[in-house]
């Protein structure tokens, strides 16, 4: 499987960020960053 290693600073706004953090991990491969030691990375 292939995954981006850049997309060139082109970054979309949403007012629900959960959902747009969900859209770039499936499209993009972009995992978010975790908000506590105890998630994984």
């Amino acid at each position: 499987m292939e995954k981006v290693t850049g997309i060139g600073g082109f970054f979309f706004r949403a007012d629900d960020t959960g959902a747009l953090a969900k859209w770039y991990e499936d499209n993009l491969g972009v995992v978010q960053t975790p908000q506590d030691y105890d998630q994984p990375c």
